[in-house]
């Protein structure tokens, strides 16, 4: 009973971080499976900008009453900040004997590796030790500084061959590649291709990935020639990578980086695949394009970043009638087929993609987008991203809300989630994008470049021909309850959410652009009259939208006997 008090009495001070004033800990009666459990709850990704704000103090007043406790408090605070700097797992391990024979003990709190300490690597190795044979997640950063000298990015091979980055990126492979059958993710950011292409190499010299579930390859790269690829000698591929044995494979990543498309089977039962910022030269074929997305029935999120199916639609007709007749080919010369036997499929670069739920398309000419938007069939289509530069796509959104051949409804029809961030086209057009997405729910829009018409269409539908008021017309986007702005200043979004609030559709959840600078009398009157507002640091155009519109110690510590 006197336990239960004394227990009671450590509780009710509120201060999560002050210890029970009796000797028994109540952590220390958890069976150590439970202990893991949480273990494994804490390495979950947080937020960074969050604080401790909310934590309460306890008898904080008190003790900034006494001098003493004041400093004791300062050299708190500085070992918690020290605290957070560590990876939790290493935290925890640190904590007393029993929580690191548990830590040590649970191979999925080590599977993280990211090879940023210097060589020869301890902590890695720890951790690759640890991890036994649980999933990895390797990600290995090869890109160069800025500021390192731009003549070691030479075409001279020998001086390649000293490249600080490859000689690193060698040494880690030395350590990974025995692992490979153990491998969950492998993520590889370079800036020069050449290192890229020679892990490609190493990646086709491993028998399988069987554990492989991600693969995400980046080639940082400021070429703007979009004709050719740069490093010619480097177009071709004689190997596949993983000897075309990955089956767990869902997610595929390929930012400025080609595979040997024809031979790559093992792209197939993706989830997500995104293909961004490739050469003419070194696209899929349009039927590897094809193959590759009907051999993904389940594929959800497709994304296409200056990146596609190789050519115009004349070299997609082609690509596929060439298939086509490869497989009457195979099937025989036809001496001996009755009249039963089916008739032979006629070529069509039309694709049927009922499982995507979510596209993205940027940086394309209208002239390419425009048919290949044509042969795609997105039934089920809810989140769309757009960006595009530096011509008309008017006839590229009235193909948009025009009911496809295949469906009979428009692709936007359907749309819950829009991101906007450039799409030059008529007034109109803009008018009959937002009248054909009914069901709209989230509207992403970037005023540093879309026209005037997309804010005031908001507010309301534009006249009729004869130039008459569109008071009292139908309101846009009747369902739409989250906006997400950049380039829009504070009293525009206060004026729109007054507009739509006498409307009968009010918006619900407000977010703006730290740039836009909002001015803090819009800031609270926005806080009081949506249900949720907030601002956030816009990306580049490369990352994922910071708004979702809805994958340490020193080193000298790692020493043998921090194996133990």
């Amino acid at each position: 009973m006197a336990d239960a008090e004394v227990s009671s009495a450590s509780l009710s001070s509120g201060n999560p971080f002050v210890p029970p004033t009796s000797a028994k800990c109540s952590i220390n009666e958890l069976p150590s499976e439970l202990l893991a459990h949480i273990f494994l709850l804490g390495t979950a990704p947080y937020d960074d900008d969050e604080d401790d704000d909310d934590i309460d103090d306890g008898n904080a007043d008190e003790m900034d009453e006494d001098e003493e406790i004041d400093e004791e408090q300062e050299q708190q605070e500085e070992r918690d900040e020290m605290a957070r700097s560590m990876e939790f797992e290493i935290l925890v391990s640190h904590v007393c004997h029993r929580w690191r024979e548990v830590a040590l003990d649970t191979p999925a709190l080590w599977t993280t590796i990211d090879f940023e300490e210097a060589e020869p690597f301890p902590k890695s190795k720890a951790y690759l030790e640890r991890s036994k044979g649980a999933p990895l997640a390797i990600s290995i950063d090869c890109c160069e500084d800025e500021d390192d000298d731009e003549d070691e990015a030479g075409d001279d091979e020998e001086q390649l061959e000293r490249h600080p980055e490859l000689e690193r990126l060698k040494k880690i492979a030395e350590i990974i590649i025995p692992h490979v059958w153990h491998w969950r993710t492998f993520e590889l950011m370079v800036s020069d291709y050449r290192i890229m292409h020679l892990a490609l190499a190493q990646l086709g010299r491993c028998p399988s990935a069987p554990m492989l579930e991600g693969l995400l390859l980046y080639h940082y790269d400021d070429n703007d020639d979009i004709e050719e690829f740069p490093f010619q000698h480097l177009r071709e591929q004689n190997f596949v990578l993983f000897n075309n044995n990955a089956p767990k494979l869902t997610h595929v990543v390929l930012w400025g980086v080609h595979l040997n498309w024809t031979q790559s089977t093992f792209l197939s039962n993706l989830l997500e695949l995104e293909l961004h910022y490739h050469a003419f030269d070194v696209r899929p074929s349009y039927r590897d394009f094809a193959r590759i997305l009907k051999d993904s029935p389940n594929l959800n999120e497709l994304s296409l970043v200056a990146s596609g199916p190789a050519g115009l639609p004349v070299d997609w007709l082609e690509s596929v009638t060439e298939a086509a007749e490869e497989a009457a080919s195979s099937s025989g010369s036809g001496k001996g087929k009755s009249i039963s036997d089916p008739a032979p499929v006629v070529p069509t670069t039309t694709l049927s993609l009922p499982s995507i739920t979510d596209l993205s398309i940027r940086y394309h000419e209208p002239e390419y987008i425009l048919p290949l938007m044509e042969r795609l069939a997105l039934p089920n289509l809810v989140r769309l991203e757009l960006d595009f530069e530096e011509a008309d796509f008017t006839d590229f959104v009235n193909c948009l809300i025009a009911p496809h051949p295949v469906t009979g409804k428009p692709l936007v029809g359907g749309l819950e989630a829009l991101c906007v961030k450039n799409l030059p086209c008529a007034k109109q057009a803009v008018a009959d994008l937002y009248e054909a997405m009914p069901n709209l729910q989230s509207l992403n829009l970037s005023f540093f470049y879309l026209t005037e018409e997309w804010y005031h269409y908001l507010l309301d539908p534009p006249g009729t021909a004869g130039g008459s008021s569109a008071q009292g017309r139908a309101l846009f986007l009747p369902h739409l309850t989250e906006l997400i702005t950049s380039g829009l200043s504070g009293a525009k979004m206060r004026l729109l959410v007054e507009s739509r609030l006498v409307r009968n559709a009010p918006l619900k959840h407000v977010a703006m652009n730290k740039e836009d600078d909002v001015d803090e009398y819009f800031e609270d009157w926005l806080k009081k009259h949506v249900e949720k507002f907030e601002t956030f640091e816009d990306s580049s155009d490369e990352d994922a939208d910071d708004v979702d519109m809805d994958f340490g110690l020193a080193e000298d510590e790692w020493e043998d006997d921090d194996m133990e």
